[in-house]
């Protein structure tokens, strides 16, 4: 299932400790990025607290050309704004959800997770997509929260 189509994206990534939302900006029709902003949440987060977030980060979601030196500055942002030791570090238990929306979807991407590569994989499989005009902040919130269930590591 191809994302280019999508014209906003965000990310989820659930830890131990904490849930971290993510703005990420698209570069061309294969490549998103981290944008640097983040709001980082308690784990015990309600549904509703975390739709608004993955909204919020959805809307400040850009189209932007962007050289690579660039994305490294900006994901070092994304390690440091969230306490990280290094980008290893960023993979170690986490649990993480791509989001892509447009005007009339949104779409829910769980992950792999092969800490040991630094690499997150897709999961087709696992993707689910809702019709906008049928969600509020709780079920988004929710369906992220069920998208997380499904990451696995390998």
């Amino acid at each position: 299932m191809d994302n280019s189509s999508f014209e906003k994206s965000a990310a989820i990534i659930f830890y131990p400790d904490k849930i971290i939302i993510e703005t990420r900006n698209k570069k061309d029709n294969y490549t998103w990025y981290s944008s640097g902003k983040l709001t980082i949440f308690p784990i015990n987060a309600s549904a509703g607290m975390l739709g608004e977030g993955i909204i919020n980060h959805l809307n400040q979601s850009e189209i932007k050309g962007i050289e690579m030196k660039e994305m490294k500055e900006l994901r070092n942002l994304f390690r440091k704004k969230g306490k990280f030791k290094s980008e290893k570090s960023t993979m170690e238990d986490a649990k993480y959800v791509s989001i892509y929306s447009d005007k009339n979807m949104i779409r829910f991407e769980p992950k792999k997770n092969k800490t040991s590569q630094q690499l997150f994989y897709n999961m087709p499989e696992s993707i689910s997509e809702f019709a906008v005009k049928n969600l509020d902040s709780i079920k988004i919130g929710k369906y992220a929260r069920d998208s997380a269930a499904k990451c696995v590591f390998i």
